[in-house]
């Protein structure tokens, strides 16, 4: 007796067909566009919290900062160093005006900053703030710290071409 597939008698069947449509949808990368240029949806994401965020506080308040950082984060994980920057710069401006160039919270901008400006080859830029960030890591741990000897490392080979400094700290 042959035993015959039907909808109707195999509803575990299509809810695992649906499932793992549903499953494949979902894990495709997906993309948003903003002005002509299609872009992740992650960025897109990304910008969405920072605008959320900007209109709630106010584009120049301290929350805003985990949606700037996560924003110039994704950018930078692309190698997009030019839309990184000015958002980079504005979270160093937005820790510098609300806490001051002294306080710790400033160390990942700062060492963001001189990537991006050891990247677009202003030498003196870099080495500046990497002497800032070094200067606050030396107070707070030392100077044989890890953080301490990977941005002297960074600091002395900024003007290696082939040198690929690490992400920065969280």
């Amino acid at each position: 007796m042959s035993q015959r597939l039907s909808i109707r008698s195999q509803p575990t069947l299509i809810l695992l067909i649906l499932f793992t449509l549903w499953f494949w949808l979902s894990i495709k990368p997906l993309s948003a566009t903003t002005d002509g240029q299609a872009i992740p949806l992650s960025l897109g994401a990304a910008w969405d919290n920072l605008r959320s965020a900007a209109k709630s506080f106010g584009p120049n308040d301290p929350r805003t900062l985990p949606a700037l950082v996560a924003l110039s984060n994704l950018y930078l994980s692309l190698n997009r160093y030019a839309e990184a920057e000015p958002l980079v710069q504005h979270a160093t401006n937005i820790v510098q005006q609300s806490q001051g160039a002294t306080a710790f919270d400033i160390l990942p901008h700062w060492i963001q900053m001189a990537r991006i400006d050891a990247h677009y080859h202003r030498y003196s830029l870099a080495e500046e703030l990497y002497k800032n960030a070094l200067g606050l890591v030396i107070k707070k741990y030392g100077a044989t710290h890890a953080l301490a000897i990977q941005l002297q490392t960074e600091m002395s080979n900024i003007k290696n071409p082939s040198f690929s400094p690490t992400p920065p700290p969280d």
